[in-house]
C-alpha cells in the first residue's frame, strides 16, 4: 500500500492530478483509502475535473456517500462556487 500512495502522491504533485486519479482508483477502494500521503479521490477529481470517472468507480463500489459528495462537488464546480 504504501508504495502505491506514493505513486499516487509524486503523480499529483507532478500535475498530473488524472492519471493519478485513475492510479488512485486502481489501487485504493473507496472504504480503504490511501495510505494518507496523497491526496483523497475527491481531491483528485477535483484537481483533474474527472468527477465522471470517479462516480463510476464509486458506484461500483456501492460507495454511496462519497458519490452523492462527488455529484455535490462536480455541481458547485460547474457553478463557478
Amino acid at each position: 500500500r504504501r508504495p502505491a500512495d506514493v505513486y499516487v502522491f509524486l503523480l499529483a504533485r507532478l500535475g498530473r492530478d488524472a492519471e493519478a486519479l485513475e492510479a488512485a482508483i486502481h489501487h485504493f477502494s473507496s472504504n480503504q483509502p490511501a495510505g494518507g500521503m496523497a491526496p483523497s479521490l475527491l481531491e483528485l477529481a477535483a484537481r483533474s475535473g474527472q468527477y465522471d470517472r470517479l462516480c463510476e468507480f464509486l458506484k461500483t463500489e456501492g460507495d454511496l456517500l462519497t458519490f452523492a459528495a462527488a455529484v455535490v462537488e462536480q455541481q458547485a464546480a460547474e457553478r463557478g462556487a
